[in-house]
């Protein structure tokens, strides 16, 4: 893919190339950093098809330097005759808004970018200031990163989510260090991604973000072009892995026998099945993000509040990703779950996930969907964050406490999930 964006032939990982750019953005927090830098380079958008502003960090300002910097961004914009987009976090946009597709190389000041990889697309995070000069060229100069394969096979039982899969690969591959794809692709493949949604693909492809990859690539299949046949007009190109592909490392997990994780305080790393988490007190519960915000996500935690109430005492935070989700989450009917449950909805936005919403008091902890749990991101540094799937989130916030969704829903699908609890 990253040769047929350049000059050159014959590429390889660790050559230094010159690509061309098919979508490049900043958005609100960056602004600053990257207009500084966009003027002394010169100042000129190379193509205004290709370049946009996105807000989704603080759409709704709630401070006064908020406000101030919405008002610049916008004024900047329509000078520079630039597109701001508005409609949700941009890892969700991109893929509602036809942008992120097979082929299209990706980069702008979001270290969660990879996330379009989900898509076909290549697409790593670059600072506000190369980001400045994506913008007045076009080209990136990147380094040809070597590939890291994993193989995921298996069915996994209920309530075991693509949240809990990558969970799973941090805590078996991480070992003493978050980022042991640090600089690499990360290509994932095998039966149990062949069979997941477009959700689900996001969800693990914006985690290989805390496995330190620059990049990460699921191969397109008929799921996504079906999506992308409503969504994008002009030609795209599928890459796949040649026969005698080389990798730096290759591994194959069986996701069948994994039961949900919990992430503990102060790193995505730092995993652990559920049961040892079982029973902590939590003061705040929160689902959204970049990496679980999706319908689908809704969905699973809608599906096990309904009919139920959020612990007394307790806050519940519930952020779909995008206005297009909100709005189908809307028509479903499970806003009106979270609602009844004593849930605070939000609009689509990044949220409380980087302290935007929720600010957690020294002593505090929060159980979230979010996805870092680094000391202080949600507020006192002396506060602490858990990190869990949608369902984790949900069947905890009726307790009050850390909870075991298979123990909290006793018939999914049909199965016996208290016995199958009992047999773990």
């Amino acid at each position: 893919m990253l040769e047929a964006a350049s000059d050159e032939t014959g590429v390889q990982a660790g050559d230094s190339i010159e690509v061309a750019v098919d979508v490049t953005w900043v958005h609100e927090t960056q602004f600053d950093i990257f207009k500084e830098t966009f003027e002394e380079v010169g100042g000129e958008v190379w193509d205004r098809d290709k370049a946009l502003f996105m807000i989704d960090h603080f759409p709704n300002p709630s401070t006064q330097e908020q406000a101030d910097r919405l008002h610049a961004l916008r004024e900047y914009a329509e000078q520079e005759e630039i597109d701001v987009v508005k409609v949700g976090i941009k890892h969700q946009a991109w893929r509602m808004l036809g942008l992120a597709r097979p082929g299209a190389i990706m980069a702008g000041p979001d270290s969660h970018t990879p996330t379009a990889g989900a898509l076909g697309a290549y697409a790593t995070c670059v600072g506000p200031t190369d980001t400045a000069v994506v913008w007045n060229t076009g080209e990136l100069w990147l380094t040809v990163p070597e590939t890291v394969r994993i193989h995921l096979d298996g069915e996994p039982g209920p309530h075991v989510t693509p949240r809990d899969v990558g969970f799973h690969i941090l805590g078996e591959l991480g070992g003493e260090t978050d980022y042991f794809a640090e600089g690499q692709t990360v290509e994932y493949g095998g039966s149990y991604v062949d069979g997941l949604s477009l959700d689900g693909r996001q969800t693990l492809a914006n985690m290989t973000t805390e496995m330190g990859a620059a990049s990460c690539y699921i191969e397109p299949d008929d799921t996504l072009t079906e999506y992308l046949d409503a969504k994008v007009d002009e030609a795209y190109t599928i890459h796949t892995a040649d026969d005698d592909a080389e990798y730096a490392r290759e591994y194959t997990l069986d996701v069948g026998d994994l039961r949900p994780k919990v992430a503990f305080p102060h790193s995505p790393s730092n995993v652990n099945d559920i049961s040892a988490a079982v029973g902590t007190e939590v003061d705040q519960f929160f689902l959204g993000s970049c990496a679980n915000g999706h319908l689908e996500d809704l969905r699973v935690a809608a599906d096990i509040l309904d009919g139920a109430e959020i612990a007394p005492g307790k806050d519940m935070i519930v952020t779909p990703a995008t206005d297009e989700i909100r709005k189908q989450a809307s028509k479903e009917g499970i806003l009106d779950v979270f609602v009844q449950a004593g849930a605070r909805v939000s609009s689509g936005y990044c949220s409380a996930c980087p302290g935007y919403e929720g600010i957690l008091a020294a002593g505090e902890r929060c159980l979230a969907t979010s996805t870092r749990n680094y000391r202080g991101r949600m507020g006192h540094r002396d506060s602490e964050i858990y990190l869990c799937s949608p369902a984790v989130v949900a069947a905890s916030a009726i307790e009050g406490e850390i909870t075991d969704p298979r123990e909290a829903n006793a018939d999914v699908n049909g199965r016996d999930v208290d016995a199958e609890v009992a047999d773990d």
